[in-house]
């Protein structure tokens, strides 16, 4: 009986993973044309050179592509993948192109999944792919695939996704998915957990009364297992970047050459500007991952951050001399040839501009 089971089982498992109602689309590399980049090899692929802002533009025969029965989209690449991809189509009718793009980590066999983009429908007039790389380095594409994925694909790409290492962003701080794209499962604890419990189930319903806790224990200890091993993998891999990144720097540089680079290095020129020591300096931001670098890099000086509040306070409480910091985004209105800002009171507060860039402003209060 058991034996029937199992084998009805994998039939129906091998039915579900080969099974695939669309037809997909190839897109072999000798059907590329090149809109930006310069070619260089035709042999085993595409290899393209990029321009000197690292930019690479490919445009694909699009003609009757239907885009809702094929909602993936997959590259493969030779040597170096690019760390950057870009998907740009134009719907049959529409009068705009649009665009999405994610962010690879060194994959050589990325993809997209198109099913939750907006305007991925009907049939599309128009389809490029754009790849950033380093300026002046070649890529070299094979091919791209465009289908319905199956469910064998989602399976291998699960696994992939588990097994790919990406360096660690400020986001893994509070939660670590052990994904490649930050909190996008199925993730690897409730799916390893949900499988031993499974099995558990299983081992219990069959032996029930001779059911042995070391067997219990044993199926237990190889799910943490597994989960420590994918962890304990990741961290030494992490390891390497993080030596590669920080080693023979000194503590001063370090936030120079990290993922807070631009708020570092605004904070230290902002500081600069600020001749004492006393001064107050109000943070006014929309980001709370801005909001809190920049009150931490522009330390020892007296910063004050309303964090998820009102980003300055009333006039009444402004004297001359503050500082008014802005990163991140914000709601303030500030009129730059009255020398103005707009408190979310309403009120207005003259001010004299002391540094602007891409990622902030800093002004002070002249009243």
């Amino acid at each position: 009986m058991l034996a029937q089971i199992t084998h009805t089982l994998l039939l129906a498992l091998l039915f579900v993973c080969t099974f695939s109602p669309a037809q997909a689309e190839d897109v072999a590399y000798t059907r590329f044309t090149v809109d930006l980049g310069e070619i260089v090899n035709t042999d085993d692929g595409l290899t393209v050179l990029a321009n000197e802002q690292g930019q690479v533009l490919l445009r694909v025969p699009a003609a009757n592509l239907e885009l809702d029965p094929n909602q993936r989209v997959r590259f493969r690449f030779g040597g170096q993948p690019p760390a950057e991809i870009y998907l740009l189509w134009q719907p049959e009718g529409a009068g705009q192109l649009l665009q999405h793009g994610f962010v690879n980590y060194g994959n050589p066999t990325p993809f997209i999944e198109l099913n939750t983009v907006a305007g991925w429908e009907g049939r599309v007039e128009h389809l490029q792919f754009g790849f950033l790389v380093a300026p002046n380095a070649e890529v070299t594409l094979r091919d791209i695939r465009i289908s319905l994925p199956r469910w064998s694909d989602k399976l291998s790409d699960t696994v992939a996704s588990w097994l790919v290492f990406r360096p660690w962003i400020p986001r893994d701080i509070n939660v670590y998915t052990g994904t490649r794209d930050f909190n996008v499962g199925p993730f690897p604890a409730p799916v390893i957990a949900a499988g031993i419990a499974l099995l558990l189930a299983c081992y219990l319903l069959l032996r029930r009364r001779r059911a042995r806790w070391t067997v219990i224990a044993l199926l237990v200890f190889c799910g943490w297992l597994v989960l420590d091993g994918l962890w304990q993998w990741r961290l030494w891999q992490q390891l390497e970047v993080t030596r590669d990144r920080y080693a023979g720097v000194d503590s001063e540089r370090k936030p120079l050459v990290s993922e807070d680079a631009l708020i570092a290095r605004f904070a230290a020129r902002a500081a600069e500007q600020i001749n004492r020591e006393d001064a107050r300096v109000f943070i006014a931001s929309l980001s709370d991952s801005d909001g809190m670098r920049a009150a931490y890099y522009m330390s020892p000086l007296n910063t004050y951050w309303n964090r998820r509040g009102i980003e300055l306070p009333e006039k009444r409480y402004l004297r001359q001399g503050d500082y008014i910091l802005v990163v991140g985004g914000s709601r303030l209105l500030y009129n730059r040839g009255l020398g103005l800002v707009r408190l979310p009171s309403g009120e207005d507060v003259a001010v004299h501009e002391r540094l602007v860039d891409n990622v902030g402003l800093l002004l002070e209060v002249k009243e």
